[in-house]
């Protein structure tokens, strides 16, 4: 009877144990599974806020180059050449005029440069806005941390942007005096920066989808035919600044000077 009864101890210890084993498996399974999910997710929430970004500061370039257009405003493209032009030292300065042949292919590629950092700016501001949105998202809380990034980043940027570009922000292409001519560049700065601020609000929402039903957690899931969407939009915003900022280029002066600096 003892021998039995220890057989029998043994036995039911090792099938403890063999259940508590394949517990542990399916858990570590299980815990692989959701960590795979959340690194698509997390990748997929990214994606959906570098491309909201970028649309929407495509948009606002557009914007800055209508309102250049239309009404004189200085764009950020033209008033940080001439803000960093006169602090440079003379021995720099030729030394890119030399470089680049002249001062109005310099000033193209200024231009140039000032718009992609703008695009590139954009971007990133949308992937942490949609880090932002998601993290509130998890913690159960409304929408309302968005708006506050918004907010927050369309402030700072022009905020910044006054800060820096003050002594030139007076430049007016229609004959403002100087004191207007800094209120129309500052508020063409604040509607072209909120007008981002909304575009990307409202696409990311768009792109990223809706919940997941039955309470769990929200997630962005960008869908296939959002993003292409939301990307041929991108690409007809893209074509509309690119004409307009060729039309900007035959009004201008670049085409009527044709020497080159060569020392």
């Amino acid at each position: 009877m003892n021998k039995r009864a220890t057989k029998y101890r043994v036995g039911k210890e090792a099938a403890q144990e063999d259940r508590e084993r394949v517990a542990r498996v399916r858990e570590n399974a299980e815990s692989g599974v959701k960590f795979v999910m959340n690194d698509r997710n997390w990748l997929k929430m990214h994606t959906a806020g570098l491309l909201a970004g970028l649309v929407a500061a495509i948009l606002m370039t557009l914007a800055l180059l209508l309102l250049r257009y239309l009404f004189g405003a200085a764009t950020p493209s033209e008033l940080v050449g001439d803000r960093i032009a006169p602090l440079l030292p003379v021995e720099t300065f030729i030394d890119l005029l030399v470089r680049f042949g002249g001062y109005n292919k310099l000033k193209q590629m200024g231009v140039g440069s000032v718009i992609g950092g703008q695009l590139v700016v954009g971007a990133l501001g949308g992937v942490f806005y949609a880090y932002a949105v998601e993290r509130a998202a998890k913690r159960g809380s409304d929408r309302r941390p968005g708006r506050l990034f918004v907010g927050f980043f369309v402030g700072a940027l022009w905020l910044l942007s006054l800060v820096l570009l003050w002594p030139v922000l007076g430049t007016s292409y229609v004959g403002l005096p100087p004191a207007q001519g800094t209120l129309a560049n500052a508020g063409a700065l604040l509607f072209a920066y909120a007008l981002y601020g909304v575009a990307l609000a409202l696409l990311y929402r768009w792109i990223s989808g809706p919940a997941k039903a039955g309470g769990e957690e929200a997630e962005a899931h960008p869908v296939g035919r959002r993003v292409l969407l939301v990307g041929g939009i991108g690409a007809v915003l893209a074509l509309a600044a690119g004409g307009l900022l060729r039309r900007l280029y035959t009004l201008a002066t670049f085409s009527y000077d044709g020497t080159q600096y060569k020392g």
